[in-house]
């Protein structure tokens, strides 16, 4: 939560990057295709990220919290080599 300002910062000056260095006909739409390009993104991470096991724990989803944790636990074993 505390990157969100710095991300919305970046994204601003991006913006008047593309809007005032480049044409007006195609810094607009580079700065709209890129935010079309972090949207897609990021529903691609809502999609493959798991939720946090505590969270899922503190709606009585424990069953989940423990499949989580599993999947977790069996990917830690890749980077201990």
């Amino acid at each position: 939560m505390n990157f969100w300002p710095l991300g919305a910062i970046l994204a601003a000056l991006l913006s008047l990057f593309f809007i005032n260095l480049l044409p007006p006909s195609v810094g607009w739409r580079l700065a709209f295709g890129l935010g079309a390009v972090i949207a897609v993104f990021t529903g691609w991470a809502r999609r493959v990220l798991p939720e946090s096991p505590r969270w899922l724990v503190g709606r009585g989803r424990v069953a989940e919290a423990a499949q989580v944790m599993e999947r977790i636990e069996a990917g830690s074993d890749h980077f201990r080599r």
